[in-house]
């Protein structure tokens, strides 16, 4: 009877540090694509970081000016970006009537 042996390759330690760095950085990657360019939130106006990450939302809440300043961001990202910013935080009825529809959540919402 013949046995089939499977050879692998030497795994050591480093090896196995750098391929877990490169499955981390293309999840990172992958993830940074889908927000900006595949996610039905992406054709929304707004600060390209804020699709990226909280922590934009953290910086304000705990860094900025002692904390606690992110309605302040939230309210000068309406009036760049107007009602509905990337952030997704409406100031009226008809901007979350606009995201929910967008979403294609509700299709027979109308105001």
């Amino acid at each position: 009877m013949n046995l089939v042996t499977i050879k692998f390759l030497p795994l050591n330690l480093s090896t196995f540090i750098l391929a877990v760095f490169f499955l981390l950085l293309a999840s990172v990657v992958a993830v940074a694509v889908y927000r900006l360019y595949l996610s039905p939130l992406a054709n929304f106006p707004g600060p390209r970081l804020a699709a990226l990450t909280s922590a934009y939302e953290g910086y304000f809440d705990c860094f900025k000016d002692g904390g606690g300043r992110y309605f302040v961001e939230i309210n000068r990202m309406h009036d760049i970006y107007g009602k509905l910013p990337r952030d997704i935080s409406y100031n009226s009825l008809k901007a979350s009537v606009t995201f929910l529809a967008s979403l294609r959540l509700f299709a027979s919402i109308s105001l």
